[in-house]
């Protein structure tokens, strides 16, 4: 459980509003890992947020919220690794603004190479529901609705070569 909050005060013609945000909520993450078979988490977290202003009440914006994550890794033979995980964020709609939300999706397959897996090969696909992030913020004079121009689908190759390991040789001391 957690809530945090803040209180705000601005001067508009020569009258004091004062703003308070409140948001409360409550979250429940579950993961389980096997080395080198796979690993998965995922996590819930609801929220509601009060928030009010003195000058203008018509402008208190409350609001539930809910944001969900979760993914996981495979470990198949052969070296090869599958990862994905996706990101969901809901705002419910307040007075004048409708709900908003995004799906983020991502997925990498890859595969290791040698003795010691240092040498990695990975294909990942970002963003595959191809949507933009949407965000709401209140503030002292009302709130401010976004809807961004994410970066659309993309899929991009890595080769990485961990040299954590290279030129190390087994220590001896002299006395």
């Amino acid at each position: 459980l957690s809530t945090n909050g803040s209180t705000s005060f601005i001067y508009s013609n020569n009258i004091l509003n004062t703003t308070t945000n409140k948001t409360y909520s409550a979250s429940l993450y579950i993961n389980k890992f096997i080395e080198k078979k796979y690993s998965i988490y995922a996590q819930i977290r609801p929220n509601y947020s009060f928030n009010t202003q003195t000058l203008l009440p018509s402008n208190n914006y409350n609001a539930a919220g809910l944001s969900i994550y979760g993914g996981g890794t495979i470990y198949l033979p052969g070296k090869f690794q599958v990862n994905s995980y996706i990101d969901y964020n809901y705002q419910a709609a307040v007075k004048t603004a409708p709900a908003v939300y995004y799906k983020m999706w991502s997925a990498t397959i890859s595969k290791t190479f040698f003795k010691g897996d240092n040498f990695k090969i990975s294909l990942t696909g970002n963003n595959l529901l191809n949507q933009n992030q949407n965000q709401r913020n209140v503030n002292a004079t009302g709130f401010t609705q976004n809807t961004y121009n994410s970066i659309p689908r993309y899929f991009m190759l890595n080769i990485s070569w961990d040299f954590s390991k290279f030129g190390t040789t087994a220590s001896t001391t002299n006395n």
